[in-house]
């Protein structure tokens, strides 16, 4: 499973449409921000509502704003082909987006990002190509 993005211009964030299921197979399409800086991967409250979603634990997330308990929910994230079953945290809002794709589903592959020619391009890939990228 390989997704690619192109960008017209330096960008300081990777935002890519995806999907995000329940375990009932509810789905929802979204806006997914790549973050190498979170630990786990958020949903917002909206699309928890919107697709059913029961907690199956609550925990404590530390993030820019302070310490907050928040719902865990097992969720689908679907990237191309690929079903990532994993357990997300609420948040109440993220701007632009419904989706962050935190080091949880980051670390399971290959994350480029490549700035050339006032341009930036974006990978994401599963299976790792490991010592092949160099």
């Amino acid at each position: 499973m390989n997704i690619t993005q192109q960008y017209e211009q330096i960008t300081n964030r990777i935002i890519t449409g995806t999907k995000v299921s329940s375990m009932e197979y509810d789905t929802c399409e979204v806006l997914a921000l790549w973050d190498t800086g979170a630990m786990k991967s958020v949903i917002t409250k909206k699309i928890a509502e919107k697709l059913k979603l029961v907690p199956i634990d609550e925990m404590t997330m530390i993030g820019v704003t302070g310490e907050a308990k928040v719902n865990v929910y097992a969720v689908c994230v679907v990237l191309n082909d690929l079903e990532i079953d994993i357990q997300v945290l609420e948040c109440m809002d993220m701007a632009n987006f419904d989706l962050l794709i935190g080091m949880d589903i980051i670390s399971q592959g290959d994350f480029i990002i490549a700035n050339n020619n006032e341009q930036t391009i974006f990978s994401f890939r599963i299976p790792s190509m490991g010592a092949q990228l160099v």
